[in-house]
Formats: C-alpha cells, structure tokens, sequence
C-alpha cells in the first residue's frame, strides 16, 4: 500500500474517531446543524469500512431528533445497499433509535425491516 493512501486511510480514521467526540458538544452541534448535517448524513451513507459506519452511526444519533424525511429516507436506503453498514457493529441499534425517534416521519415498514 502506498504511503500517501496510508497516510489518508489513517487521518480519515482519527477525524471520524474525534468527530464522534466532538458532534456531542454543544457549540459544535449546533454548527452542525446549521450547515452541515446533510454532509454527515452523507458521511455515513457513502461509509467504507464497518468501523466508519459505526462510529458515523453514533454521531448521527446525536442528531436523531433533527433528522429530516430525505436524509430518514436516503439513511434507510443506504442501510440496504451499501454492505459496510448492516453489519457494522451498533448500526441495527442505532439505527432503530433513530428510526423510533422519527415515528411520525417514516413507515412501520422501514422500521421492522431494521429489526
């Protein structure tokens, strides 16, 4: 593996792991809210790995309440076609909290096939 891509997969890593830390707080959710919970959303649909998926799970529940029907949708839709993240370790879980969280916005339908 070349150094360079090393170097990246490493950051890539390191930035999510703080990421998780950080969306918790205050100030910074807030920002996040503001401008750029479309890109975290988008973070976690396109995750590689099951590690990315996981750690990008926790943050959007952090966001959970906030989630609107297009990213509910394309979170729901990503959750079936892109294999790192079913099996990613508390994805199911997170995700069916967020799910119940926004019963009033989604189908039963999507949240039993989470089960």
């Amino acid at each position: 593996m070349p150094k360079v891509f090393k170097k990246e997969i490493n950051f890539r890593f390191s930035f999510i792991e703080k990421f998780e830390i950080y969306a918790s707080y205050s100030a910074i959710k807030k920002i996040i809210l503001e401008k750029y919970l479309d890109n975290v959303v988008n973070l976690f649909i396109e995750s590689s790995s099951f590690k990315t998926a996981g750690k990008l799970c926790k943050v959007l529940l952090e966001f959970k309440k906030e989630l609107n029907l297009e990213q509910l949708m394309a979170i729901g839709n990503a959750y079936f076609s892109n294999s790192q993240i079913a099996p990613a370790h508390g994805v199911n879980s997170g995700l069916e909290i967020i799910f119940n969280e926004n019963k009033e916005k989604v189908s039963d339908d999507l949240i039993n096939s989470l089960r």
